[in-house]
């Protein structure tokens, strides 16, 4: 997302100086903007000041603030504007870097909370500035598709499941294996839909619903490995047990409501208004 945002710019001194780099992998980029997806009290404001904006509030969910270089943050006006800007992660006046989140999932994405006074944004570092329903807009369609991982998940389980047939002798697997078996069959058929759908530019109702049923095959496939796996798969150090927590991480990962709506009516009969 930041690579696009500079990528968009005219020509500039923080573009010449920063774009060439996010390609090269010689700096690392992160991205702060779930918040703006939510309805309510903003948590990041912005207000214009002469040559360029202050922003006060405060982010809970940053991810890969300890390994990133840059930051692509989003900010709200009183007048309905998203003011997107760069943010170095080193130490500067007016950013406070709070302890890392202990989370159940992800733990290596280094995700912080962090918070800002009176931060002063240089408009040479201003990304832009959209009405935040057009931006909500270009993000609904993004967060609509099926996401990748999901379908990892589902391989990895697969795979995870032929091993544990495998490697049970004296007991009678079949079980296991035929759940394998339905599982390949049902991700190669739904994968093939998804991508396709997303080629074709597919209405938004309809990506997202490929969307719920690739999370919801994720998290079925993860559960069915823990089954097959037993006590074994909530030792720590588990790859059956960490990606559960992983499947569990996709079905909240650029989540919307419309996108929650979307997939809890994969999840079965009257957990959504729309199932």
């Amino acid at each position: 997302m930041l690579v696009r945002a500079l990528a968009a710019l005219p020509p500039s001194a923080l573009r010449a100086s920063t774009l060439p780099r996010l390609v090269t992998g010689d700096i690392i980029g992160a991205v702060a903007f779930s918040h703006v997806r939510r309805s309510g009290a903003r948590p990041l404001a912005a207000v214009k000041t002469p040559g360029g904006w202050q922003v006060t509030g405060r982010l809970d969910w940053v991810s890969g603030w300890d390994v990133a270089d840059v930051v692509h943050v989003l900010a709200e006006t009183d007048d309905g504007k998203v003011v997107q800007f760069m943010l170095h992660t080193s130490p500067q006046p007016g950013v406070t870097i709070h302890e890392p989140l202990a989370l159940m999932a992800m733990q290596g994405s280094h995700t912080r909370p962090v918070s800002f006074e009176q931060f002063y944004v240089p408009d040479e570092y201003c990304l832009g500035v959209l009405d935040r329903g057009m931006w909500l807009a270009i993000d609904e369609r993004i967060g609509a598709m099926p996401t990748p991982p999901a379908f990892g998940l589902v391989r990895a389980s697969i795979s995870s499941l032929i091993e544990l047939a495998d490697h049970s002798p004296g007991t009678d697997t079949t079980d296991i294996t035929d759940t394998a078996m339905s599982l390949s069959a049902e991700v190669i058929g739904l994968r093939d839909v998804a991508y396709r759908a997303i080629d074709d530019r597919a209405p938004i109702p309809t990506l997202m619903a490929l969307r719920g049923r690739s999370l919801e095959l994720a998290s079925r496939s993860c559960a069915s490995t823990v089954m097959a796996a037993g006590s074994r798969a909530l030792a720590p150090g588990s790859d059956v047990g960490r990606r559960y927590r992983e499947a569990a991480f996709l079905s909240v990962f650029r989540q919307s409501p419309a996108a929650r709506s979307a997939a809890l009516a994969q999840m079965g009969p009257g957990l959504s208004a729309s199932s």
